[in-house]
């Protein structure tokens, strides 16, 4: 809440970074016509950072800055700090797990940067590292090592090109 809250007033700035206006582009395009592979320009980044905009579109949204920006908030943001959060609750005590966590909503709670604020093509990347250190840590640990987990492992790591190609080399080192 608190990080949707402190990001809250962003949403009437204008754009912040040029991915914000291809991706709305990109978006209301596929809403348009849904058809990724030949619509969405991939120069930038993946088609898994325009699909999910078009959940805002399909709603009966206006695509603009704020829209996009309340959406990533919601189901990138603050998903991050709970799959970190999870994370950490793995290998430590729910204690230091809480307290090693808190740096990282507040500082995207509190974030001046406009890289930051904006909604760019770090963004999807940064919430599938988080699914994928969960999981890789879910797996390590011996907690879940059924055929489910190392599919969804492999299926997570998989979706990095379609995210952002720039990704891959990290999903590969874990």
């Amino acid at each position: 809440a608190l990080i949707f809250l402190v990001r809250l007033p962003n949403i009437v700035l204008p754009e912040l970074n040029s991915d914000e206006s291809q991706f709305i582009v990109g978006a209301a395009t596929l809403v348009q016509d849904f058809r990724p592979w030949l619509v969405v320009d991939g120069t930038t980044s993946g088609p898994l950072n325009i699909i999910p905009l078009t959940i805002v579109g399909y709603l009966g949204g206006g695509m603009n800055y704020g829209s996009i920006r309340v959406l990533v908030t919601v189901v990138c943001i603050i998903p991050i700090c709970i799959l970190f959060y999870f994370t950490l609750k793995r290998l430590l005590s729910p204690t230091r797990a809480k307290l090693l966590s808190l740096p990282l909503p507040l500082f995207f709670a509190y974030q001046i940067n406009t890289d930051f604020i904006a909604f760019n093509s770090e963004t999807f990347p940064m919430l599938l590292t988080a699914a994928v250190l969960l999981v890789s840590i879910r797996l390590l640990r011996k907690d879940g090592s059924s055929i489910l987990w190392f599919l969804l492992l492999g299926f997570l790591t998989g979706c990095a090109p379609y995210v952002k190609l720039q990704s891959v080399p990290i999903f590969f080192l874990i």
